[in-house]
């Protein structure tokens, strides 16, 4: 067996939570290599012709994950073995939330998409926060007649405030009829 060597990482983007790497390899009298992770929860992988995709758990929402992954080749001839050893470390964030709204009479009614990971939401109102809330919708109620106010909406990660993710803004005038999606 000649050589076995983890190729540089190419990170997959944040919405399909794959890594992608090359393994160089010249495996002359020997089986493909075997692959073992150290002390992971988080991490999966598939080896094909040189290939090895690392993916992470559907269950894994964010924060920062890392393992060792060790990959062994043993010769047919004589079996011997060569390995090499990569750390692969994540860090993961949640996705933003999408915010619309609508307004009423005295009142605004804001609705925005559920997120993976995030334990509650933090309305703000003209930047200053209003409510907290599990659900993905709140009413605003108490608003001046024709007064415009701008909303976003915060996911909030319990675990890890640094996590956290921040909507776009919305600006809504009590009583103007339609529905408000303005992205920031």
């Amino acid at each position: 067996i000649s050589e076995l060597d983890f190729g540089a990482v190419v990170l997959g983007t944040a919405s399909d939570k794959l890594i992608y790497m090359q393994m160089d390899h010249v495996l002359e009298n020997a089986e493909s290599p075997t692959f073992a992770w150290t002390d992971n929860e988080v991490f999966d992988y598939s080896y094909n012709a040189g290939n090895v995709t690392v993916s992470i758990r559907p269950e894994v929402t964010c924060g920062v994950y890392q393992s060792i992954l060790t990959a062994t080749a043993i010769s047919s001839l004589d079996a011997s073995s060569v390995n090499d050893v990569i750390t692969v470390k994540v860090e993961l964030y949640m996705a933003k939330p999408i915010l619309g709204g609508y307004s009423g009479i005295g009142k605004n009614t804001l609705v925005w998409n559920s997120i993976a990971g995030a334990d509650k939401y933090i309305v703000y109102r003209d930047d200053l926060p209003v409510a907290e809330t599990p659900y993905t919708s709140y009413v605003d109620a108490g608003i001046t007649s024709a007064s415009t106010h701008s909303y976003k909406v915060e996911a909030v990660h319990n675990a890890d405030q640094n996590y956290n993710t921040i909507s776009n803004v919305v600006s809504i005038t009590e009583g103007q009829p339609g529905i408000i999606t303005e992205n920031n």
